[in-house]
């Protein structure tokens, strides 16, 4: 048992959180490496193991990936208080300088200025090393065997020739299904095998009249004690921090209230009218689907709240697009793009019904909030309803290595990630749509090389990385101009 307060173990957590909601730059995946490099290598909160299974469910749930994994190691290390705590922290600073924006844009309305292009390239750049670096880390420690590296890099090729919204689920169970398979294989083998050797023994002993021992054969495998570790090699957690997540029953009672409420989303959705006196309904509705049904995190999220928000009208083209150039140099979770296209949806309808500037802040203020709970809500919760299961199935050996199977083809997710970032993260203009690769600017190619040479080598904190790579990107703004 934790013998440890309440108190301490909140303190802990606003310690190690307060700080990352203001310092982490770079999108999801460069929130893992600094996860990794933070919770594992500095804190030893967890081991590898089991961040590389909180990681592969993660992956494959819906939500972001990087907000739930902040939340369950938070939760897995202190208790759900300090989960909600740590959630809170890690973005709220992104959701106040979203909210503030939207704030600025109802009234002073324009394109993205030059130097936010130049700081979001510099800042992609780091995410890209910084992403790399995570996927290398992942790789050399979590990726033990032949099998999981195939289904890695398999998951990692399918994911860069192919993209769309049901595909990355899709390859999650893949490698499930491709571990289990394998592993029920190898079982088959092992039985098969030792069949054959009891047979051979049968027939010895009936050529020699029954002189040899009666007890059977048995593998090498099978005259071993018995463990708890599983064929995989990997060594089920077992300590007193799993205590912390919900009882299975309270896990099963927050999935099934997240199932009701999405059905009633649905049906409020395609039945209200999509403007007018149920506006902030529909708005909670609509980021709540998002959030149920996205899989990928930020950059998949960005074409389907396109779809909700600006194709009802809520929000204008260039509004969108302005929330989308800022929103990837802000820190900490994307999905904070929420709470900027929740207050203009709200704000839009309510200036055509008054002219109070303190009236239309306040409606901009509420569209946040029912933005971001919306958006947020739905991954936190099934990530919360998960666990007792995953706490309670964790000692199986086929589930370990199904979550083994996970693991990898999340890591190779990672990989597409860095790979698909790399070819699109720089922004030349205006338009957030005119994306080009880092290729095209040397100077972008040396920061993300930098990134991770400073982490690497140099053991840089990531919070000094990212401010290095911005400030060279501003140096060449300030340079070219």
């Amino acid at each position: 048992m934790d013998a440890r307060s309440f108190r301490t173990r909140l303190q802990e957590t606003i310690q190690v959180y307060a700080p990352l909601g203001w310092t982490s730059f770079g999108g999801p995946t460069a929130h893992i490496g600094i996860f990794h490099q933070l919770f594992i290598d500095k804190l030893h909160w967890l081991s590898e193991e089991t961040f590389a299974q909180f990681f592969g469910i993660a992956q494959a749930l819906p939500g972001p990936a990087s907000t739930q994994m902040a939340f369950v190691i938070a939760m897995y290390r202190n208790g759900i208080p300090a989960a909600i705590v740590s959630f809170l922290l890690w973005s709220i600073p992104g959701f106040l300088m979203m909210t503030s924006l939207a704030i600025a844009m109802s009234f002073i309305p324009a394109h993205p200025p030059s130097w936010v292009l130049y700081l979001h390239n510099g800042l992609a750049s780091v995410a890209i090393g910084l992403s790399a670096l995570a996927g290398y880390r992942l790789t050399m420690k979590v990726v033990n065997d032949p099998v999981e590296s195939m289904l890695c890099w398999a998951t990692a090729m399918a994911a860069i020739v192919y993209q769309a919204q049901w595909w990355p689920p899709f390859l999650i169970l893949f490698g499930a299904c491709a571990a289990a398979s394998v592993h029920g294989y190898k079982m088959w083998r092992q039985r098969r095998n030792y069949q054959h050797l009891n047979d051979d023994q049968e027939r010895a002993t009936m050529t020699t009249g029954g002189s040899g021992s009666n007890e059977p054969l048995m593998t090498a495998t099978e005259k071993q004690p018995v463990s708890t570790t599983s064929n995989n090699g990997v060594q089920p957690t077992a300590d007193y921090h799993a205590s912390y997540f919900c009882t299975l029953k309270q896990g099963v009672a927050i999935l099934v209230a997240m199932t009701v409420i999405l059905i009633a989303c649905f049906i409020i959705w395609e039945t209200l009218p999509k403007n007018g006196q149920f506006l902030a309904l529909q708005i909670f509705c609509a980021f709540f689907i998002t959030g149920t049904i996205i899989f990928g995190g930020g950059p998949i999220v960005v074409p389907l709240l396109y779809n909700y928000v600006v194709t009802p009208g809520w929000m204008t083209d260039q509004e969108f697009t302005m929330g989308l150039a800022v929103i990837s140099v802000m820190p900490g979770p994307n999905f904070n793009f929420s709470a900027y296209c929740g207050g203009l949806a709200l704000h839009n309808w309510a200036s055509r019904t008054t002219d109070s500037t303190a009236v239309q802040v306040f409606y901009i203020i509420i569209g946040a909030l029912i933005a971001y709970v919306g958006i947020f809500l739905p991954g936190l919760a099934v990530k919360a309803g998960i666990l007792p299961l995953w706490k309670h199935l964790q000692n199986y050996p086929i589930v370990n290595v199904v979550l083994k199977g996970v693991s990898a083809a999340a890591i190779g997710l990672v990989w597409s990630a860095v790979y698909i970032l790399a070819k699109t993260a720089v922004i030349t203009s205006n338009d957030v749509c005119a994306n080009t690769g880092i290729l095209g600017e040397p100077l972008y190619v040396a920061i993300a090389l930098s990134t991770i040479a400073a982490s690497t080598r140099f053991k840089l904190q990531p919070v000094l990385v990212i401010l290095l790579g911005a400030g060279a990107a501003m140096l060449l703004y300030a340079i070219r101009q």
